[in-house]
């Protein structure tokens, strides 16, 4: 069974001790039925590389405060889809920034079989990495719906704040009926297939 978190991006919105909060239980969820380690795979696609250092040295942080009694072996993507086919297949858990879809998607669409992948793996993705995974999504960059790699079958909208009624409505009715899934920002939701 895969397990997969689909998040709705930035909570900046939120205090110091919210944030923490939302994210150890987000960390509880990934990291649950592992005893000693887990290897974390760091996809960061979605963001330009020189920023990449960055993210490692935020994410070094959050997983050390976040993650109680279980060692992080915390890796990078590679961007040669051959490493970065064997990283998956290494690792426990696929944590997946957002940022720019098109990025990331420009990388992940190249293995056709990620969804076979990750089977029996804890997938989390942050807005982008939401969209990635789900059958199609509303850009709230572009303002058009895009599809994404299909892996869920969901329509996703994340940085939903209500007030986009109309685009709602457009995805809701494009292509088949899928559900819909509207992600607050900091918003979480789990799935298992």
């Amino acid at each position: 069974m895969t397990n997969f978190i689909l998040h709705g991006g930035g909570s900046k919105q939120w205090n110091e001790k919210e944030r923490l909060e939302n994210y150890q239980n987000i960390t509880r969820i990934l990291t649950s039925g592992f005893k000693t380690t887990v290897k974390v795979l760091l996809v960061y696609y979605a963001r330009m590389p020189e920023f990449w250092d960055e993210k490692l040295s935020e994410d070094k942080i959050n997983f050390s405060k976040q993650v109680i009694g279980i060692e992080s072996e915390l890796v990078v993507a590679d961007t040669d889809p051959n490493a970065f086919e064997k990283q998956v297949n290494d690792s426990d858990i696929i944590f997946v920034r957002g940022g720019d879809t098109k990025l990331l998607m420009k990388v992940m669409s190249r293995l056709s079989n990620f969804k076979d992948l990750i089977k029996n793996k804890k997938y989390f993705g942050s807005s982008a990495g939401a969209y990635a995974i789900s059958e199609y999504y509303y850009s709230n960059d572009r303002h058009q719906i895009e599809e994404g790699l299909g892996v869920l079958p969901v329509k996703c909208f994340a940085h939903w704040d209500g007030s986009q009624i109309k685009e709602l409505e457009l995805l809701k009715n494009y292509k088949e009926d899928l559900p819909i899934e509207t992600l607050k920002e900091g918003e979480y939701k789990v799935f298992e297939i």
